[in-house]
């Protein structure tokens, strides 16, 4: 009996050790997933939430009572630096303020010297125990918008024509046309 109880806890142990290392291996991919996907590159954030803080659990809902904000303040993120610590990925970002500029809806924060006086907001997500990036894209594609989610229907009503013929260029709304998004900024701003 004891030698199979030693049996027992010897493969046991055995087990925990590989499934530490394999956890523990897939750590710099998702670091390098996070990398190549998401930092540096702008997001709407869904919500428009204002706070500085946002903690997210790993479905991609808002824990506690986020604030909703205004799309021109708080819509736009920039990620800046995405690290996983245990068990949840802790991002910082920069708030990037919508402006209407020379006719057009343009970042404020257009040059490296304003990006680093905007607004900070530091947001973290739970990682769930599904595949590596599963466990990360998921719960992004509810805390940001992904291409089958359009700004407009977001913004406050009075808004919708100006953004949604801003972003298809439509003629009918020349000083709505944006600078956010056509041409430079739709490899920029990340739709998953």
């Amino acid at each position: 009996m004891r030698k199979r109880s030693w049996n027992l806890r010897f493969l046991a142990t055995v087990l925990l050790t590989v499934l530490a290392i394999k956890g523990h291996a897939q750590t710099p991919d998702l670091q390098q997933h996070l990398q190549d996907h998401y930092q540096n590159k702008i997001f709407v954030l869904r919500g428009l939430y204002s706070d500085e803080f946002l903690h997210y659990d790993a479905a991609g809902v808002p824990m506690g009572a986020p604030t909703p904000g205004d799309w021109t303040v708080d819509g736009f993120v920039l990620l800046s630096d995405l690290q996983i610590r245990g068990q949840r990925v802790e991002i910082e970002a920069k708030r990037l303020l919508v402006v209407s500029r020379n006719d057009s809806f343009q970042f404020y924060a257009d040059s490296q010297k304003k990006r680093k006086k905007a607004d900070s907001v530091r947001i973290e997500v739970e990682l769930g125990a599904a595949n590596a990036t599963d466990a990360i894209d998921a719960p992004f594609s509810s805390i940001f918008l992904t291409n089958r989610d359009t700004l407009g229907t977001l913004v406050p009503d009075y808004w919708e024509p100006c953004v949604s013929g801003g972003l298809r260029n439509d003629q009918k709304y020349p000083l709505c046309q944006s600078n956010l998004l056509p041409q430079k900024c739709r490899m920029s701003i990340s739709i998953m």
